[in-house]
């Protein structure tokens, strides 16, 4: 599967890339990309939040996962995964044809974190160790 080409079926591409790549961990978290994927929609559903958000906050990490197929030369965060990994999640659904609402969700989620932890110290606070690690590469 080249993870970058445009699929006939983006739900079955999807799938198969959560197939081959969803158990990793996640960046130096206790769980699986696949199960941070389902917390966070979780998250977005219990909000009641749309079908759009949740759909990007299930695929808001999907980048990492491309750059663990080889989708092209990926800068690394040292050991917490893909630099840029929102605009590469970003790109790949468009390719896969997801509406442009979805897209953008997923690559400002690195700039909402960036926003948050600037604007409410109490959210930082409360950010796991790696991710605040990521934080450091993304510009803090």
């Amino acid at each position: 599967m080249n993870p970058m080409s445009r699929a006939e079926d983006p739900v079955t591409e999807i799938l198969a890339l959560y197939r081959q790549a969803g158990h990793k961990d996640y960046v130096g978290e206790a769980v699986s990309q696949l199960e941070h994927a389902a917390q966070t929609a979780d998250c977005a559903v219990e909000e009641g939040l749309s079908d759009e958000i949740v759909t990007a906050a299930f695929l808001h990490d999907v980048g990492h996962l491309c750059a663990t197929l080889g989708a092209g030369e990926i800068k690394r965060m040292g050991t917490w995964g893909a630099a840029g990994h929102e605009s590469l999640g970003a790109e790949y659904l468009r390719a896969l044809g997801f509406g442009e609402r979805v897209a953008q969700l997923v690559e400002g989620h690195v700039a909402a974190k960036r926003y948050l932890t600037f604007k409410q110290p109490e959210y930082h606070q409360r950010l796991s160790e790696a991710s605040k690690a990521t934080l450091r590469y993304q510009g803090g």
